[in-house]
């Protein structure tokens, strides 16, 4: 009886949106996998994108394990907050972000950048 009630309580949250959400996501990274192995596979340091692809599938992995699992409806009474902060960021970044090709649209801190919009 208990296994069953878990196995429930599992298909409620995995249902057919989030499976489709899966899919969807796990083809486009293929897709992408893909271009990336193909355009570096002529470089000197193919290996190191290899590793940093791997390291960033691995980090998407886990964000979306803990998206799927977070309740966003406790987020709900915060909205107006989540969304002034984020306008904040957005103005933050034209004010002291890092150009890129001629674009202001980067925070670059010591061992990471981080792109806000």
């Amino acid at each position: 009886m208990l296994i069953r009630a878990e196995s429930t309580g599992l298909r409620n949250r995995m249902d057919l949106g989030t499976w489709s959400l899966l899919l969807s996501a796990l083809g486009l990274v293929l897709i992408g996998s893909v271009a990336i192995l193909s355009a570096a596979s002529p470089l000197p340091f193919y290996s190191r994108v290899i590793q940093t692809h791997l390291i960033a599938f691995a980090l998407g992995i886990v964000a979306f394990v803990i998206g799927v699992g977070l309740n966003y409806q406790l987020f709900s009474d915060h909205s107006k907050i989540v969304y002034v902060f984020t306008v904040g960021l957005l103005i933050a970044v034209l004010l002291f972000g890092h150009t890129a090709r001629g674009q202001r649209s980067w925070f670059r801190f010591p061992h990471f950048t981080f792109q806000p919009a």
